[in-house]
């Protein structure tokens, strides 16, 4: 998993494994990191496996639920033709705002208002919601 701003207000996240339930949980723990270490309100998910599990679909909605309140836009990047086709599926296609690549991603999140956009953003937890923190 590798993280970069390319420009100030999107912070891209590139997933190049696939996550399963095997690493679900470290890997939301280290989205939910960088997502509240960023400034940004705008984070672009990155998919670089064609691989799209339901563990990597219920990961994404819970990372959504936790900011989308906090002003947190997530809008998924994904080259692969059969990882898109699991978004639409699964009915989520809209909901992330599926695009082909992480350019086509930053202008739709350029254009789109986001819902809730609060003047200073506060920090969610760091942990995920099912998981103890200590």
């Amino acid at each position: 998993m590798t993280d970069y701003l390319p420009g100030e207000c999107h912070l891209v996240i590139e997933l190049h494994d696939v996550v399963d339930i095997d690493n679900d949980a470290a890997m939301e723990e280290r989205l939910r990191r960088l997502v509240a270490e960023s400034e940004t309100h705008r984070v672009i998910i990155d998919i670089r496996t064609p691989v799209v599990t339901t563990a990597c679909l219920e990961m994404l909605l819970r990372l959504r639920q936790a900011f989308l309140p906090l002003g947190v836009m997530i809008t998924v990047a994904t080259r692969h033709p059969l990882a898109r086709r699991v978004f639409r599926i699964a009915g989520l296609g809209r909901t992330f705002h599926v695009m082909t690549t992480v350019p086509g991603a930053r202008a739709l999140t350029r254009t789109r208002r986001i819902a809730h956009q609060p003047a200073r953003r506060p920090h969610p937890p760091l942990c995920a919601a099912d998981a103890t923190c200590g």
